[in-house]
């Protein structure tokens, strides 16, 4: 199923005003912010390999901060949770309501960039209404920034606002992207995803699908393009490109239960 959301879509959250959703939005920045500036301080132990797959690592520090993201979310908001380590957990109010809210969590995402020390990973946060998103928070783990959103409100980098940029032409545009890893990785497949760099004035691969989205947001990047990438990946992020005045188009792909193709825009392009 394909969706497309803008900035120009007003979405109806009827069940929820902005109070309630500035207060969810506090929620994540608290907890984000926490668990990102712990894992600022990188140690032997924190780097501990639990699982190594051929393009991907989990690490201790990826299982410490999503145990603490869970702990706190579920005891202050008591919503259900999709988190990339521990997948579906179901809160208090699973039962007791018809909303399909949860909270979307990438405790670390770019895990491999944190264990080479390359500085290219957050923390990722978003709520989201079964697929529908309303609000996300990103944590530079490096930098010390916080990016967060709100569908239909704003979007800030710490507390200054942030909006997309005004480039209307591909050929001057800068292309965020990734091979994630339940990707084809066929030589047509590369061949292909090659080829697409042609059109753009630069194209960047970051390696943390949420801080590419963060780019898009504050105007740094104006695309960011991944197919087959996992919804927790861009949980957080997508929030942040709608309320910076950005387009999200993402649709379900079959490669597993939680994999998205996602095209992100400035909106210009």
């Amino acid at each position: 199923m394909e969706r497309k959301v803008s900035n120009r879509i007003l979405i109806s959250f009827a069940f929820m005003n902005i109070k309630s959703k500035i207060q969810f939005l506090r929620f994540a920045q608290e907890i984000a912010s926490e668990v990102g500036q712990t894992l600022q301080k990188r140690n032997p132990a924190s780097l501990r390999i639990h699982a190594s797959e051929i393009h991907d690592v989990k690490i201790e520090a990826d299982l410490k901060a999503e145990r603490k993201i869970i702990q706190y979310l579920s005891k202050n908001s008591q919503l259900p949770i999709l988190s990339e380590e521990s997948g579906e957990i179901k809160n208090a109010s699973s039962s007791q309501t018809d909303s399909e809210l949860r909270w979307i969590v990438d405790p670390l995402d770019g895990s491999l960039n944190y264990t080479k020390g390359i500085p290219m990973c957050g923390v990722s946060i978003g709520l989201w209404d079964a697929e529908v998103p309303i609000l996300g928070v990103v944590y530079d783990i490096f930098r010390g920034d916080l990016y967060s959103g709100i569908v239909g409100d704003a979007s800030w980098k710490n507390r200054r606002k942030i909006r997309v940029s005004q480039v209307r032409a591909e050929f001057d545009s800068v292309l965020c992207t990734g091979i994630p890893v339940k990707n084809n990785f066929s030589t047509k497949t590369l061949n292909s995803f090659v080829s697409e760099f042609q059109k753009y004035k630069k194209v960047r691969l970051l390696g943390s699908a949420s801080l590419s989205l963060c780019m898009v947001a504050s105007g740094a990047a104006e695309i960011y393009k991944e197919t087959n990438i996992q919804i927790w990946d861009v949980g957080g992020g997508i929030p942040i490109v709608l309320g910076a005045g950005g387009n999200v188009t993402f649709y379900k792909t079959l490669v597993s239960q939680y994999t998205y193709d996602v095209l992100a825009t400035n909106g210009s392009l």
